[in-house]
Protein backbone atom coordinates (compact mmCIF):
# COMPACT_ATOMS: atom_id res chain seq x y z
CA UNK A 1 0.00 0.00 0.00
CA UNK A 2 3.07 2.35 0.84
CA UNK A 3 4.18 1.63 -2.38
CA UNK A 4 0.77 2.97 -4.13
CA UNK A 5 0.66 5.86 -2.15
CA UNK A 6 4.63 6.78 -2.67
CA UNK A 7 3.72 6.20 -7.01
CA UNK A 8 0.42 8.24 -6.54
CA UNK A 9 3.13 11.61 -4.63
CA UNK A 10 5.03 10.82 -7.35
CA UNK A 11 2.61 10.99 -10.13
CA UNK A 12 0.99 14.60 -8.71
CA UNK A 13 5.14 15.92 -8.55
CA UNK A 14 5.62 14.86 -12.14
CA UNK A 15 2.28 16.15 -13.57
CA UNK A 16 2.57 19.30 -12.16
CA UNK A 17 6.57 20.18 -13.20
CA UNK A 18 5.48 22.22 -16.56
CA UNK A 19 7.10 25.80 -16.35
CA UNK A 20 4.77 28.69 -16.89
CA UNK A 21 7.49 31.63 -15.34
CA UNK A 22 5.00 34.43 -16.65
CA UNK A 23 2.56 33.66 -13.43
CA UNK A 24 2.08 35.75 -10.65
CA UNK A 25 -0.38 34.56 -7.59
CA UNK A 26 -3.38 36.52 -6.02
CA UNK A 27 -3.98 35.00 -2.73
CA UNK A 28 -6.08 35.71 0.15
CA UNK A 29 -5.07 35.79 4.14
CA UNK A 30 -5.24 32.52 5.57
CA UNK A 31 -3.50 33.70 8.67
CA UNK A 32 -6.84 33.84 10.60
CA UNK A 33 -6.83 30.04 10.90
CA UNK A 34 -4.89 27.88 12.97
CA UNK A 35 -1.74 27.22 11.31
CA UNK A 36 -1.86 23.72 10.88
CA UNK A 37 0.30 21.22 8.81
CA UNK A 38 -3.03 20.32 6.69
CA UNK A 39 -3.67 24.22 5.96
CA UNK A 40 -0.11 25.00 5.29
CA UNK A 41 0.24 22.47 2.98
CA UNK A 42 -2.90 23.26 1.00
CA UNK A 43 -1.84 26.57 0.77
CA UNK A 44 1.54 26.05 -0.47
CA UNK A 45 0.41 23.80 -2.99
CA UNK A 46 -2.27 26.00 -4.17
CA UNK A 47 -0.12 29.30 -4.05
CA UNK A 48 3.47 29.35 -3.76
CA UNK A 49 6.48 28.18 -6.28
CA UNK A 50 6.67 24.66 -4.11
CA UNK A 51 7.80 21.18 -5.75
CA UNK A 52 4.39 21.38 -6.43
CA UNK A 53 4.40 24.36 -9.09
CA UNK A 54 0.53 23.67 -9.53
CA UNK A 55 0.21 27.34 -10.97
CA UNK A 56 2.56 25.83 -13.82
CA UNK A 57 0.36 23.52 -15.08
CA UNK A 58 -2.82 23.91 -14.07
CA UNK A 59 -5.65 25.14 -14.90
CA UNK A 60 -7.52 24.91 -11.65
CA UNK A 61 -6.67 23.16 -8.06
CA UNK A 62 -9.69 23.28 -5.58
CA UNK A 63 -9.15 21.55 -2.07
CA UNK A 64 -12.23 20.90 0.41
CA UNK A 65 -10.89 20.33 3.98
CA UNK A 66 -12.88 17.48 6.20
CA UNK A 67 -12.02 16.88 9.70
CA UNK A 68 -9.03 16.89 11.51
CA UNK A 69 -6.58 16.21 8.97
CA UNK A 70 -7.56 15.36 5.48
CA UNK A 71 -9.04 17.61 1.83
CA UNK A 72 -10.51 16.49 -1.07
CA UNK A 73 -8.18 17.64 -3.46
CA UNK A 74 -9.31 17.71 -7.27
CA UNK A 75 -7.10 19.39 -9.92
CA UNK A 76 -7.55 20.05 -13.99
CA UNK A 77 -3.88 20.34 -15.74
CA UNK A 78 -4.60 23.04 -18.68
CA UNK A 79 -4.55 20.13 -21.14
CA UNK A 80 -7.61 18.69 -19.60
CA UNK A 81 -6.48 15.68 -17.63
CA UNK A 82 -8.65 15.59 -14.29
CA UNK A 83 -7.12 13.90 -10.91
CA UNK A 84 -9.37 13.96 -7.85
CA UNK A 85 -8.45 11.70 -4.62
CA UNK A 86 -8.92 12.14 -0.57
CA UNK A 87 -5.58 14.07 0.59
CA UNK A 88 -4.84 12.92 4.27
CA UNK A 89 -1.78 15.39 5.35
CA UNK A 90 0.41 12.23 6.30
CA UNK A 91 1.31 12.13 2.81
CA UNK A 92 -1.52 9.95 1.95
CA UNK A 93 -4.22 9.59 -0.90
CA UNK A 94 -7.08 7.30 -1.25
CA UNK A 95 -9.52 7.04 -3.86
CA UNK A 96 -7.47 8.20 -6.11
CA UNK A 97 -9.23 8.56 -9.97
CA UNK A 98 -8.36 10.15 -13.58
CA UNK A 99 -10.24 11.78 -15.87
CA UNK A 100 -9.99 13.75 -19.32
CA UNK A 101 -12.40 16.46 -20.01
CA UNK A 102 -13.43 17.21 -23.47
CA UNK A 103 -12.93 20.61 -25.47
CA UNK A 104 -16.51 21.64 -24.31
CA UNK A 105 -16.15 20.69 -21.04
CA UNK A 106 -12.80 22.79 -20.42
CA UNK A 107 -14.62 25.83 -22.37
CA UNK A 108 -17.43 25.83 -20.02
CA UNK A 109 -15.33 25.21 -16.73
CA UNK A 110 -12.80 28.06 -18.16
CA UNK A 111 -16.27 30.28 -17.87
CA UNK A 112 -17.46 28.69 -14.49
CA UNK A 113 -14.09 30.02 -13.26
CA UNK A 114 -14.57 33.75 -14.53
CA UNK A 115 -18.44 33.63 -12.76
CA UNK A 116 -16.81 32.82 -9.20
CA UNK A 117 -17.16 35.69 -6.71
CA UNK A 118 -14.03 37.64 -6.32
CA UNK A 119 -14.64 38.09 -2.44
CA UNK A 120 -13.40 35.35 -0.40
CA UNK A 121 -15.25 33.84 2.61
CA UNK A 122 -13.70 32.29 5.45
CA UNK A 123 -15.44 30.03 7.29
CA UNK A 124 -14.81 27.60 9.99
CA UNK A 125 -11.86 25.30 8.38
CA UNK A 126 -13.86 21.92 8.13
CA UNK A 127 -15.82 24.22 5.97
CA UNK A 128 -13.44 25.78 3.80
CA UNK A 129 -12.59 25.04 0.26
CA UNK A 130 -10.04 26.92 -1.36
CA UNK A 131 -9.81 26.97 -4.92
CA UNK A 132 -7.15 28.23 -7.31
CA UNK A 133 -7.05 28.70 -11.19
CA UNK A 134 -5.33 30.43 -14.21
CA UNK A 135 -6.86 33.55 -14.98
CA UNK A 136 -4.66 34.97 -17.92
CA UNK A 137 -1.17 35.20 -16.75
CA UNK A 138 -2.56 35.19 -12.73
CA UNK A 139 -2.77 32.22 -10.58
CA UNK A 140 -5.71 33.19 -8.58
CA UNK A 141 -7.05 31.73 -5.13
CA UNK A 142 -10.08 32.26 -3.56
CA UNK A 143 -12.14 30.87 -0.26
CA UNK A 144 -15.42 29.50 0.02
CA UNK A 145 -17.74 28.24 2.35
CA UNK A 146 -18.75 24.48 1.32
CA UNK A 147 -22.40 24.75 3.38
CA UNK A 148 -22.95 28.08 0.57
CA UNK A 149 -20.97 27.35 -2.83
CA UNK A 150 -21.28 29.67 -4.78
CA UNK A 151 -23.32 28.62 -7.78
CA UNK A 152 -20.41 28.86 -10.05
CA UNK A 153 -18.37 26.36 -8.04
CA UNK A 154 -20.79 24.10 -8.29
CA UNK A 155 -20.77 23.92 -11.66
CA UNK A 156 -17.20 23.45 -11.55
CA UNK A 157 -17.49 20.13 -9.50
CA UNK A 158 -19.98 18.96 -11.83
CA UNK A 159 -18.17 19.60 -14.77
CA UNK A 160 -14.96 17.47 -12.91
CA UNK A 161 -17.78 14.85 -11.74
CA UNK A 162 -16.80 15.56 -7.53
CA UNK A 163 -17.95 17.59 -5.01
CA UNK A 164 -16.52 19.02 -1.78
CA UNK A 165 -17.94 15.56 0.16
CA UNK A 166 -15.92 13.76 -2.21
CA UNK A 167 -18.57 11.93 -4.18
Amino acid sequence: MWRLRIAVALGLLLLVQQVRADIKNVTPDFSQYPQTFGLKLVVSMQTEDSVFNAHRSHLLVVSAFVGGGAAYQQSVAQNGQEFGCLNSFNFAAEGGRRNQLSEEQLKTLRTSLNELPKESEFPPMDHLVIISFLDGSNWITRSYSKDKLPEALRKIYAIIGASPEGK
